[in-house]
């Protein structure tokens, strides 16, 4: 197994409402973050794309190392499939989580990673963190009344 998948219920009805994921692979847009890599900062691991955000924060600035990585490693996917529908941003997230989950395993086989896909009402919103000992972003999944949440946890080889 490559990865651990685990959701709350608000999830799990979102999902089981759009059976069919709307789109067969990842847009261009999203792909290209991708495709721009990751860079190493402050011992964490950040999408390439956000980087410079980096400058204008620290990881004192964000509590710890995983807040330092949710806060910079955040996109909305919305702001990269204009338009999309939440069922089209909810299949895009996945997508985008799944290459992303890839990715990490192949290029930090040694961290084990926490990938974050939350929907709202209208939108949908990917973060990711290196899994590190006392540190958490994600409490009890149900515990999030108004979010639905998809996890992937990609374990250290």
């Amino acid at each position: 197994m490559t990865h651990l998948e685990r959701m709350n219920r608000q999830m799990q009805v979102l999902i089981s409402a759009h059976e069919k994921p709307p789109t067969a692979s990842l847009n261009d847009k999203l792909s290209a973050i991708l495709e721009e890599g990751l860079v190493e900062l402050q011992n964490c691991i950040v999408l390439a794309r956000f980087k410079d955000s980096a400058s204008h924060v620290t990881v004192a600035d964000c509590h710890d190392e995983t807040g330092y990585e949710c806060f910079l490693n955040h996109l909305h996917i919305g702001d990269y499939a204009k338009g999309a529908s939440l069922a089209e941003q909810l299949g895009q997230g996945q997508l985008f989580m799944s290459e992303l989950a890839r990715m990490l395993k192949t290029l930090y086989p040694h961290f084990s990673f926490q990938l974050i896909l939350s929907c709202s009402e209208s939108e949908c919103t990917v973060r990711f963190h290196k899994l590190r000992a006392n540190q958490n972003w994600i409490g009890d999944l149900e515990g999030y009344k108004e979010e639905a949440l998809f996890l992937i946890t990609v374990p250290a080889s």
